[in-house]
């Protein structure tokens, strides 16, 4: 997200009111005193009530998905190596590329993504320094503006202030409001990281794809309207019809046979407003039932994002918000009964030249496959999960010793050596596994995984295809 962007998004760009908002001023009293109508009223009302509670239960959803994935991109970024890349001069080098691959990987794998981006605070203004629409690796088909390193970001919102404290303060912050511009609508999140010593060194914002939310909106806001106008139409027709017969019987008081027949074309007329009446209570009904059918896709959309914010949508395997969490409980009983924890971080050797050279339909087929056998190496209590592009985790509790660890993780290593087999062709990758225990090499999820990510990345410089633990100089060799 460029300033410039940045700057349409939250200056030019007005929040849709939404229809609770503009509902909020009627009530059962505005039908006047025909208790028909203010019976539809009320159950309108209620209706709104409930969809209130389903739209509030998305939104919260949604927020909840955004700011997971948005901690998962911050527990990627390596804060010391951010430090350094505050120049511009360092836009293009490899210290920025190698900072801004984790953020690439993970924005390819969500595709609700519309922005990714770090930013800093500077005598209180905020500046970009990590784009991924700069990326050239980013696989996306909007033409996105990309910001430069250490641009101004332009934000003249009266709540500039109250994000900024969030961010220096570390704590996460989720928009309370949607925003929309050529993209779609959106909901935007930022977390802060911090380097070695415990320092922020800035914080990762994302910009996240909200047009389930815009949607809803739409419907209830139209069913709505339908409620509402029926029962004022009524209420409407029934007061006329009240007055009316009133009126013609004060005229005629003493006049019985006027009286009688006007009460006979009185009634005849009131035969025709019943009958009026019970057809559109069946249109009522059936809106209900339309009502409820739109409820309950909601519910179902709700336990698909928290199941889709769980595991990886191409291969089936937990995503980094449930490894994590595996890992937490894994600590936890580790801790309790003094046992250690191995964590693994896996990256295949060679799996871009098959993207490039087979297209990426053959890189998901070669990637199930990378699951399945993964999956086959280690025991039933062990995790295994696709964090990124063609970057795994396996976490695995109640560990005695390196030994078990080195079995699993030399299995690994043959089983992906086999080749694979996609439609008529035959490819062959490797893999370079970075491995770390608990408590010896870190005691939170966020250590663990931060050194294995960077054991493995020394495996990959010193020829790849093997595996080492945190701290040792030499990698293990294979038998």
């Amino acid at each position: 997200m460029s300033s410039t962007t940045a700057a349409m998004k939250k200056t030019n760009t007005t929040t849709k009111q939404s229809f609770f908002d503009a509902a909020s001023g009627l009530s059962p009293a505005a039908a006047g005193n025909y208790s028909g109508g203010a019976v539809f009223i009320v159950i309108a009302l209620s209706v709104l009530v409930l969809a209130k509670f389903y739209y509030d239960s998305s939104h919260r959803a949604l927020a909840n998905e955004l700011l997971a994935l948005t901690e998962a991109a911050a527990g990627r970024i390596d804060g010391d190596l951010h430090n350094t890349i505050r120049r511009p001069e360092q836009l293009g080098g490899e210290q920025y590329a190698a900072a801004i691959k984790p953020l690439v990987d993970i924005h390819n794998t969500f595709p609700k993504i519309t922005y990714l981006y770090t930013m800093i605070e500077r005598d209180g203004a905020a500046y970009f320094i990590l784009d991924t629409a700069a990326d050239a690796r980013l696989e996306t088909d909007e033409e996105l503006e990309p910001s430069g390193v250490m641009e101004a970001y332009e934000y003249d919102e009266p709540d500039l202030a109250e994000w900024l404290a969030a961010m220096t303060a570390g704590t996460p912050y989720v928009d309370s409001e949607l925003f929309t511009d050529e993209y779609g609508t959106f909901i935007s999140g930022s977390v802060p990281f911090r380097d070695s010593d415990g320092n922020i060194a800035g914080w990762v914002g994302v910009d996240y794809d909200a047009s389930v939310l815009a949607g809803l909106d739409r419907q209830v806001m139209l069913a709505l309207s339908l409620s509402l106008s029926t029962g004022l139409l009524l209420s409407i027709l029934i007061g006329l019809v009240a007055r009316r017969l009133k009126r013609d019987g004060d005229r005629h008081l003493g006049e019985r046979d006027e009286v009688e027949e006007a009460l006979r074309e009185s009634n005849a007329r009131r035969k025709i407003q019943v009958a009026d009446l019970r057809d559109r209570e069946e249109r009522l009904k059936a809106q209900g039932a339309e009502m409820v059918a739109l409820l309950e896709d909601l519910a179902e959309a709700h336990a698909e994002l928290e199941r889709l914010a769980d595991h990886d949508s191409l291969t089936g395997l937990p995503s980094m918000r449930l490894c994590q969490d595996r890992i937490d409980k894994a600590l936890d009983a580790a801790t309790r009964g003094n046992t250690q924890v191995s964590v693994m971080f896996l990256d295949l050797d060679g799996f871009k030249s098959v993207n490039d050279g087979l297209g990426h339909a053959a890189g998901d087929t070669v990637l199930q496959d990378v699951a399945g056998r993964l999956a086959s190496t280690v025991r039933q209590m062990d995790t295994v999960a696709r964090i990124g592009g063609d970057e795994f985790v396996i976490v695995m509790p109640d560990m005695d010793g390196k030994s078990g660890a080195c079995e699993v993780a030399e299995r690994a290593v043959k089983a992906l050596a086999e080749p694979f087999y996609v439609n008529s062709d035959t490819v062959s990758i490797g893999a370079s596994i970075g491995i770390a225990q608990f408590p010896t090499d870190g005691t939170t999820s966020e250590q663990l995984l931060r050194r294995a990510d960077a054991t493995m990345y020394q495996i990959k410089r010193q020829g790849k295809n093997n595996f080492r633990f945190f701290g040792a100089t030499l990698p293990i060799e294979l038998s």
